[in-house]
């Protein structure tokens, strides 16, 4: 069975491999987390699992460093907006 994905934000990897994007597996939840999908091998790896937007946040706006080693993106947990930084394994 495929999973259905319900992404709201994506950004490619500097040479093109990688797709991160923001996204849920089941329409109705709640639970928008980061994924990675490897363009080749068409396998996802899920980078987060906070639930932000349980406690009143929401992931957005991702955004890669030149070098391809980190993933930026913007959250607006409560009270304010951040940014937060995944360090990726080459």
């Amino acid at each position: 069975m495929k999973t259905a994905w319900y992404p709201h934000d994506f950004a490619w990897s500097p040479d093109g491999r990688l797709l991160a994007f923001i996204g849920r597996k089941e329409q109705r939840s709640f639970d928008f987390e980061i994924y990675l999908l490897d363009a080749e091998t068409g396998e996802v790896k899920q980078l987060t699992d906070d639930r932000e937007a349980i406690r009143g946040g929401e992931k957005s706006t991702l955004t890669w460093s030149p070098d391809g080693r980190k993933l930026i993106y913007g959250t607006s947990r409560l009270p304010g907006q951040k940014v937060q930084v995944i360090e990726l394994r080459p």
